[in-house]
């Protein structure tokens, strides 16, 4: 199984971001930001439970209570309000839409069924 870690720059230091999943069962996730730049390890540990690298941590918002996802999309919008405000704010999405493009990214293309929704 292929693992993507995620790395980028946050107040001009190196951080990574990478999921694990827990040994438990059910699996609990958990995401991190590393932010002094060292690479993570495949395997930790906290309070007990041994958490092994993951590819992706997955959400069924069908199974949140409605108060929880209102809270999600409340802080995503703060956010992205916040970014917003960041002077350098057009060219990273400009770059980063690019990059998606040339990559021949599909993930900005809503495809014919949401096209169909929005007519």
């Amino acid at each position: 199984m292929s693992r993507q870690v995620d790395s980028g720059e946050l107040h001009g230091r190196k951080s990574v971001h990478v999921a694990y999943r827990s040994r438990t069962a059910p699996p609990a996730y958990i995401g991190m930001v590393l932010l002094d730049g060292r690479e993570p390890g495949d395997v930790f540990e906290d309070t007990g439970i041994k958490y092994d690298r993951a590819d992706h941590i997955p959400f069924d918002f069908d199974d949140m209570p409605d108060n929880v996802k209102n809270d999600l999309a409340a802080s995503a919008w703060k956010a992205i309000q916040r970014f917003m405000q960041r002077p350098d704010a057009r060219a990273i999405l400009d770059a980063t839409l690019e990059s998606l493009v040339s990559e021949g990214s599909t993930l900005l293309d809503p495809g014919p069924e949401s096209r169909a929704r929005r007519t």
